[in-house]
């Protein structure tokens, strides 16, 4: 372990390296803000869809939607959280429910009315609603009761909600691609250029490193020395990626209705996970530089460094 004053020295060497190489610390910076950023978008978004499609679901309390023809689009945007009115309030609850319970559906649980009137998610009907919400038992077939309560209701268009959820998902699959796409092609530009600019670095500095190992320092201060000018900015890059990015996602009306169905802590977990992950991949990447760095011969690295 290295002693205090190995440690104050080592700090200010990493400071006087990348004051150097400004330029070189600026790429690795923005590389760390774009991986991270990406990343870190890409957890939210992905989590966020999920977490809207299943509460709509489960807000909306049916398996069934029945409604008259027509209306089975507006019926699967509250499974989206957009809003589905104004439909007319013209449906019968009573009759609708008196049909259903002669019919003898297997499996029914519950029958209830939607009203929406006016735009947004609906109001609970009384006698009179948009749309008929069934709920069934744990143990119903979505499918069965489907064709039992085409035949009580003529003329009825029935909505299967964990259906129409999946439909909703597979709408959301483009994005999906995307976001995962952007996700791996930020971190494999951030593994090729962590590698890359440690080692021009490392090519650059190798007379000095060879007189600083020829002096005493240890293989381990000089493995520690590379991966600090490769993960300060990559720190610091992270860090200005992960809130640059949140600030992007707030932006877009979209983008924060989902990321506001995850928790505050659900949200600076995963901006843990995007800055670890981040660090971690550049770290790695520049661990091959540097432990080449380290294990140079010393009066052959001065040689060629010359």
């Amino acid at each position: 372990m290295l002693h205090e004053l190995d440690r104050i020295s080592l700090a200010r060497l990493v400071g006087a390296g990348l004051r150097r190489s400004r330029l070189r610390s600026a790429a690795g910076l923005l590389v760390a803000l774009i991986a991270a950023g990406v990343l870190n978008g890409a957890a939210l978004l992905l989590t966020g869809g999920e977490r809207m499609l299943a509460a709509n679901l489960q807000q909306l309390g049916a398996d069934l939607l029945v409604m008259p023809k027509g209306r089975a689009d507006a019926a699967r945007s509250l499974l989206t959280g957009d809003e589905a009115g104004p439909l007319p309030v013209d449906i019968s609850v009573a009759d609708w429910r008196k049909q259903i319970k002669d019919a003898k559906v297997v499996g029914i649980k519950g029958v209830d009315g939607l009203a929406l009137a006016g735009k947004g998610r609906g109001l609970p009907a009384g006698d009179r609603a948009s749309i008929l919400l069934i709920k069934l038992e744990s143990w119903a077939s979505p499918l069965v009761a489907v064709q039992e309560v085409e035949k009580a209701i003529p003329g009825a268009e029935i909505v299967v909600a964990e259906q129409a959820t999946r439909n909703v998902a597979r709408n959301l699959q483009p994005i999906v691609k995307l976001t995962t796409g952007a996700a791996a092609i930020a971190l494999l530009g951030a593994v090729v250029m962590a590698g890359l600019l440690t080692s021009i670095r490392v090519g650059e500095r190798r007379s000095e490193l060879g007189m600083m190992r020829a002096m005493g320092a240890t293989r381990l201060h000089l493995v520690a020395l590379t991966l600090g000018e490769t993960t300060i900015p990559a720190l610091a890059g992270a860090v200005a990626g992960i809130l640059l990015g949140g600030l992007g996602l707030a932006v877009s009306s979209f983008a924060r209705s989902l990321v506001l169905r995850l928790t505050m802590g659900e949200i600076l977990l995963f901006a843990l996970g995007a800055l670890l992950g981040t660090l971690a991949v550049m770290a790695l990447a520049a661990l091959g530089p540097a432990l080449r760095a380290a294990h140079m011969d010393p009066l052959d690295a001065v040689r060629r460094g010359r």
